[in-house]
């Protein structure tokens, strides 16, 4: 590479460069909708490609991984729900990378399950990436220098520095005078127009796909170059921590949860509630606390189970029935947590934060029952256990259409009692609107629908968009829905 590139190197950049153009086409447009799902299939299609030559790891693992990029590409061609549309942006390309640490990591995956070797590993790979684009910039820079004489070619090299340097200097200094000149504000703005072939979205366009063109030329390229493995400690080098200490922690804890319990029993899980308290208010108090109080035992509960010493046999069995009492104690909380959590939405009404918390606490109880498990089955791995179970979940959210069970829950909860939030489906996404028109089917009298249905209808028309890549079946399901719609 000092010297040349090979042949399967250029190919590299080509296919690379083509992956930019593609990410700056299909991802980076006002709204994606099909046009995600079609990049991820096209991005691993040219991944498979490249690695072809070389061996690929843990093909199990990476997979069912490959699987849940695809899941949560889908969201964007399924379902309009905006949270998912940005976390997604986040947490498809974290999933990619790490899919492909998965794939070109030679050893099992049980050290990849542990945060600091993941981390290690990655950026171990990110700075071999960084080193593949600086030596493909070198190789450039000699290829196209090669008839210039070295003089020549160090003072080039000066003005280049020289420019890379003043780009911040003169961007400071050129804000300031156009906040002090309007005329200058003025004649500056107006250059773009005078480059009628090259304009500001074009060169946009070029930034982006070189910038991320060489992104995807470098992570290629350092999959080729051998990075040492990841490698965990000892377990018996970081347990640490003396039994009597945490049993002592144990014993006080339980002892808390056990009072707070028996006041639970006293007058919330039998139907009887203090004075001066109504459901919905008690609901109300203290739900969240509760549900981090789990995740505070859970974490509790791992940090014993890695680096506490396990020398001694009779402290060991005591351990292992405090840290069950614990763990028994956290279920019982989260039953309380969501009892509350009903009865504050049978008072008023289902929302989308509302119905996740209880998909969350559903995982939570899931995942407690295991760690009981783990605890008295050591063999058992706890981190790859919470690792897939996660990504399961987190697909799960992604794909079941948690704004459609709100819709539909709402509109039960309006047959039974004739109350709904009209407002509060209209700001949901495609799906809370399309619930709007369902509830006109079931009384188009209700005070304020028509008037509410008739802006969403006017609206659409307004901002409907006639890009491919943002094609979306809740989308086209609403449009088609309100064109059918009479209003009086």
């Amino acid at each position: 590479m000092n010297s040349t590139i090979t042949l399967n190197q250029w190919w590299i950049l080509i296919c690379s460069l083509f992956l930019g153009f593609v990410l700056d086409k299909l991802i980076f447009v006002p709204k994606a909708g099909i046009s995600y799902v079609i990049f991820i299939i096209l991005f691993y299609t040219i991944f498979f490609i490249i690695l072809r030559s070389i061996p690929l790891y843990n093909r199990r693992m990476g997979n069912f991984l490959l699987l849940c990029i695809l899941v949560l590409s889908l969201n964007y061609f399924l379902y309009d729900q905006m949270i998912f549309y940005l976390l997604n942006f986040l947490v498809i390309p974290a999933f990619m990378f790490l899919h492909y640490l998965l794939s070109i990591q030679p050893k099992n995956t049980s050290s990849f399950f542990i945060p600091h070797t993941i981390i290690r590993f990655g950026l171990k790979k990110l700075r071999v990436s960084v080193n593949q684009i600086v030596l493909l910039f070198m190789y450039c820079t000699r290829l196209f220098s090669r008839n210039i004489d070295e003089q020549k070619r160090k003072v080039w090299s000066k003005v280049f520095y020289g420019l890379l340097l003043s780009i911040p200097l003169l961007f400071i200094v050129i804000v300031l005078l156009m906040s002090s000149d309007l005329y200058f504000t003025t004649i500056l703005t107006q250059i773009p127009s005078w480059f009628t072939l090259l304009s500001v979205n074009t060169l946009q366009d070029i930034l982006l796909i070189l910038l991320f063109g060489c992104l995807f030329y470098g992570v290629f390229q350092a999959a080729f170059v051998y990075t040492e493995s990841l490698t965990s400690n000892n377990p018996d080098q970081i347990k640490a921590f003396d039994q009597i200490i945490v049993m002592t922690l144990l014993v006080l804890l339980n002892l808390v949860y056990l009072f707070y319990l028996v006041i639970q029993f006293a007058y919330f899980f039998n139907g009887d509630l203090a004075e001066g308290f109504t459901y919905a208010e008690y609901a109300r108090r203290g739900f969240f606390e509760l549900v981090t109080i789990t995740m505070i035992n859970l974490t509790v509960t791992v940090f014993i189970l890695h680096f506490v010493k396990q020398d001694h046999t009779f402290y060991k069995k005591i351990i292992q029935i405090l840290l069950s009492i614990l763990l028994g104690s956290s279920l019982l909380i989260l039953i309380s947590a969501f009892m509350r959590l009903h009865l504050y939405e049978q008072a008023y009404g289902f929302t989308f934060t509302r119905i996740l918390v209880h998909t969350f606490i559903i995982f939570l109880f899931v995942i407690i029952i295991y760690t009981i498990i783990k605890v008295w089955l050591q063999r058992l791995s706890l981190l790859h256990f919470y690792f897939l179970s996660s990504l399961i979940f987190y697909c799960s959210i992604n794909i079941i259409n948690i704004d459609s069970i709100v819709v539909d829950r709402n509109l039960e909860r309006y047959k039974l009692t004739g109350k709904i939030d009209l407002y509060y489906l209209n700001e949901m996404s495609d799906t809370g609107k399309l619930g709007l028109i369902e509830l006109h089917e079931l009384n188009s009298e209700l005070e304020g629908l028509e008037n509410l249905l008739q802006e969403i209808k006017e609206e659409r028309l307004q901002t409907q968009s006639d890009k491919w890549q943002a094609y979306n079946l809740t989308k086209q399901e609403l449009d088609r829905k309100l064109q059918e719609l009479t209003i009086n």
